[in-house]
């Protein structure tokens, strides 16, 4: 191998370059400038263009959300109010009706919790319950599959109020007619027909601890009931439970609910100045914030309206 090298013929070999220069060869293009030639590059990488868009909407979504969703309800601090507006769903008016995005939900509920959502809606002229799909039997109990209205369904609270904030509620259910406020109900009247039928050693009492968790501490229930807060209806009827005086003794002068022949009372005296009252939490949130409440992502744990809760 070694002697066929040393005697290869030198005119099989030439020079690869003599005389001639070796140079780069000139750009025929136009020159551009380092930020330019990132754009370029940047605008040919596909996953960097969908993150920029992203990091737009959301820079977008911080600065126009907290303008075009400001009511005086996401723009009131340290509310007091505002635990009483948890868990809303999101809800469009758009949609409304559709079962999409309408503020209601698909639930199961049992025929006691049936019986208590009717009555609420009849004392309140509301439907928290938008369609029942079916129902069931499961260990001999029934079910009711339902869609539920989380506005309709916020229910009836109990507030303590000073004269000066039971007066202006009044007169701003005069003034819009608006019933915020329903009458005050009388246990004890419900105790004494629970009782009628009651042998003498097996009387209730109003201090029941079941009675006073599932009726006395339940504002929803107006109606006469079993202690565990069950509707009894008689004659096919819910039967309400109201206090009555045949004088003024509770400083009402307003909007009255369906029946009241003017008897019925709307407050308990509380302390020495102040009142208990029962109030439909959905008119109760309009007379707090002059609007009717619709969240387009619903409220939280804490009654914060979560589209803006995600913009700040």
């Amino acid at each position: 191998m070694e002697n066929n090298l040393n005697n290869l013929d030198d005119s099989l070999f030439e020079f690869a370059q003599r005389d001639e220069k070796l140079t780069d060869t000139k750009l025929t293009t136009k020159r551009i400038g380092y930020f330019k030639d990132a754009f370029y590059r940047f605008c040919r990488n596909k996953s960097s263009i969908v993150a920029a868009v992203i990091i737009m909407l959301l820079i977008l979504f911080s600065i126009i959300v907290p303008i075009v969703a400001k009511t005086n309800y996401t723009e009131t601090r340290n509310d007091n109010n505002r635990k009483k507006f948890e868990k809303l769903l999101p809800k469009i008016s758009l949609f409304e009706g559709t079962g999409f995005w309408d503020g209601t939900s698909k639930e199961v509920i049992s025929e006691n919790r049936y019986l208590q959502l009717l009555a609420f809606g009849e004392e309140t002229n509301t439907t928290p319950i938008t369609n029942v799909k079916k129902t069931y039997m499961q260990g001999g109990k029934k079910y009711y599959v339902v869609r539920m209205d989380s506005y309709e369904n916020m229910g009836i609270s109990f507030l303590t109020v000073t004269p000066d904030e039971y007066q202006k509620i009044q007169a701003y259910q005069n003034e819009h007619d608006l019933q915020i406020i329903y009458p005050a109900v009388d246990y004890q009247a419900i105790i004494d027909k629970l009782n009628e039928s009651r042998p003498i050693n097996q009387k209730y009492s109003i201090t029941d601890t079941a009675f006073v968790q599932s009726v006395v501490n339940n504002a929803n229930v107006y109606y006469y009931c079993n202690i565990r807060g069950i509707p009894i209806e008689v004659h096919d009827e819910y039967l309400p439970m109201y206090k009555t005086s045949a004088v003024v003794i509770d400083d009402y002068n307003s909007k009255r609910i369906e029946g009241d022949n003017g008897t019925y009372v709307y407050a308990d005296k509380s302390g020495v100045e102040g009142y208990k009252i029962r109030v439909s939490l959905y008119d109760y949130f309009i007379y707090l914030y002059g609007h009717e409440p619709s969240f387009v992502f619903g409220t939280d744990n804490g009654g914060f309206d979560i589209l803006t809760r995600l913009a700040s």
